[in-house]
Order: C-alpha cells, then structure tokens, then sequence
C-alpha cells in the first residue's frame, strides 16, 4: 500500500513538473529546444521607430543625411534578452540586425554541442548580412550574449538599399572585409593563445561595444563562447581579479583597471580595435 502512495505521487509530480515546463515553452512567443531559446522574430508586432531617435549603431550613423532619411522609416527597434537567437543553421528570418546596445555573438556549434565564438558583433555593426549576398542558410548560430536594443531591417529592404545606393553598398562592404578580419584573427588567437589573453581581449572587446564597465555574463556563458570548460574560465577570471584587474560577483562583471587589462590582453585585441 506505501509503495501504491509512492508511485502514485511521485507520478503527480511528474506529470505537474510535465505540464509547467510546456506552458513554460510557450510563454512570450518562445519555444525550448534543449537549453536554447528561440524567438519567432517574425510574429512579432512592429514596434514604432520615433524619428528623432538618435541612432548609436555606427553602420547606421555613417550614412548620408538623404539615405538615412529614406532608411529611419524602413527601422523597426526591438529589445533582445541575453542567451536568445536571431537565426540557427539552417534558417534565415527575413531580416538584418543593427545592434545598438546589445551585443550579437556569432557561435560555431560542433555536433557534440561544443560551441566557439567566431565573431561579435555589437553597435559597429549588423548581422544577418549574409543572406543579402545569396547565401541560402547562416553559417553560424547568432545569439545575444549582451540584452539590449537592436533595430532590424527586412532583408528585401536592405538588397534594395544595397543595390541603389552607392554610399550604403560602400559602407556595408567595408564593414563585410572588418568582419571577415575579425573571423580570420579570432582563428589565430583560439589556435594560439592562452586563455588568461583570450579572456581579457574579449572582456575589453565587450566593453568597447556596451560603453560601460560592468555588465552581466555567468561563467558559463563566457565557456561556451571562448570554446573552454567552466572551470578553466573560472581559473582565468580568478587570476585577472586577483591582479585587480577585474571582479565579478552573482553573475555580474566588473572591469576595474582597463589599461593593465590591456597589457594582459593578447595581440589580438590591439588588432581587431585598429579595423573599427
């Protein structure tokens, strides 16, 4: 009889912890796969772009006064929490991010759910370009590492802008070679460098783009991007705090002393800096 009671609430339990994680799923237009989050980016109402709207997206802010009139009404502004994605292999969304607080980190993902960190992207400038030069899939995972505001642009706006415009096709293609450099220098450096430099040269990469000196990221976020177990990110945080250099605390990051973080830093970090 004890053991009929047991079953049968142990069955309760399941079946109560089965149906809070499905109504969990569906909360707010996102669907869980694994432990990643997905948004229907394309159910999502337009959210008015104010005109007087000073832009800090530096792709978006080099445009000519004539195209960037033309360009503010075809904006739509949107907020991204840290840990969602813009697209996965295999999808497009129809649309090209402009990060204006919030930073993108594009993930390569291995078979074995091992993930790296290819490129970043923050308000210098946008990703989803690739589907305007006939890609047919992304060839990374895309996914918020920083919460904060983006603006988007339906990629049929932004192929017709890029085909039209000379100013706008010149600036995007610039910003596509910065790109590329970052890829191919971020290859050397996980080939190459430890990971003491490897962390501090993304922390300041980080930095560059939030314009502020603390903001939120676990340690397991920071292994999954930077391709390392936890514990070895938590060695390397621990030797950058103890040189005062930075602190963290319940999942907040702090940069103390920016100039010695950059002398920590790896070569890479001066590099990538110089093409911005």
């Amino acid at each position: 009889m004890l053991n009929k009671i047991k079953h049968e609430k142990n069955t309760d339990r399941k079946v109560a912890a089965s149906a809070l994680t499905n109504a969990g799923n569906n909360i707010n237009g996102l669907s869980t796969i694994g432990r990643k989050k997905i948004r229907n980016f394309k159910n999502l109402p337009p959210i008015a772009f104010p005109a007087q709207t000073i832009l800090t997206n530096q792709l978006l802010r080099s445009q000519s006064a004539e195209d960037s009139e033309r360009l503010i009404p075809q904006l739509e502004n949107i907020y991204l929490s840290s840990g969602e994605y813009l697209h996965q292999n295999g999808e497009f969304d129809g649309y090209v991010y402009f990060p204006e607080t919030a930073v993108i980190s594009h993930l390569q993902t291995l078979t074995d759910g091992k993930t790296v960190e290819v490129a970043m992207i923050g308000r210098e400038g946008a990703s989803g370009i690739c589907e305007t030069f006939g890609s047919n899939r992304p060839a990374h995972y895309a996914q918020v590492t920083i919460s904060g505001n983006l603006v988007r642009m339906r990629t049929e706006t932004f192929k017709q802008e890029f085909a039209s415009s000379g100013s706008f096709q010149t600036h995007m293609l610039e910003y596509v070679n910065a790109y590329l450099i970052q890829i191919s220098q971020r290859v050397v450096c996980e080939s190459f460098h430890v990971i003491e430099e490897r962390l501090a040269s993304w922390l300041l990469m980080i930095q560059n783009r939030v314009k502020k000196n603390q903001w939120e990221i676990t340690h397991e976020q920071i292994s999954l991007i930077l391709g390392v177990n936890r514990p070895t990110v938590t060695q390397a945080a621990k030797a950058l705090r103890d040189k005062s250099l930075i602190d963290y605390s319940r999942g907040r990051l702090k940069i103390i002393n920016r100039l010695e973080l950059e002398l920590s830093a790896c070569e890479c970090f001066s590099t990538l800096q110089n093409i911005h």
